[in-house]
């Protein structure tokens, strides 16, 4: 064992590094950034109701939100091994922080986001129901006009015979 080597804890593992802790908050920093720019992206694309790029981008982002969510987990798991509070940097205590602070931004976009997609069904929803509503009228009108015979509502004589 060279001096390089993590010095192993009493139960066999590895003792933590700072830099291993260190390293994943840059790591973390550098998911949520990816993943406020895919939301950028997003709310681009629901704003403009183009719907169909939003699903390929979706994908890409769901694979940034687990990336973010194994980085949180090892994060968590080594804090968890370090006997007292590690002796982070300034600039990483600062990078944590602004991690918490790009994290609530996502949810909150994320949250904008849903809100504005359940908009958008609400209002093609009401536009499909009405459209069917008016294709039903089309289709009874060319029923009573195709074979000349009025339908269950009888005829209107619209001559002007006197």
């Amino acid at each position: 064992m060279n001096a390089s080597d993590p010095t192993p804890s009493a139960d066999g593992t590895a003792a933590p590094q700072v830099s291993d802790l260190e390293s994943l908050i840059d790591q973390r920093l550098v998911t949520l950034q990816t993943l406020l720019s895919l939301t950028d992206r997003q709310e681009e694309i629901i704003g403009a109701g183009h719907m169909s790029p939003l699903m390929p981008l979706l994908a890409e982002k769901q694979r940034w939100i687990e990336a973010f969510v194994d980085q949180s987990t090892r994060l968590v798991d080594l804090r968890h091994r370090f006997p007292e509070p590690p002796a982070l940097s300034t600039l990483h205590r600062q990078r944590h922080q602004q991690c918490d602070q790009l994290h609530r931004e996502l949810l909150e976009r994320e949250a904008g986001c849903e809100q504005q997609l359940t908009s958008s069904r609400d209002i093609l929803e009401q536009q499909l129901t009405q459209s069917q509503g008016v294709a039903h009228a089309v289709s009874r009108y060319n029923e009573v006009g195709s074979d000349g015979r009025a339908g269950p509502g009888g005829a209107l004589d619209l001559s002007n015979d006197g």
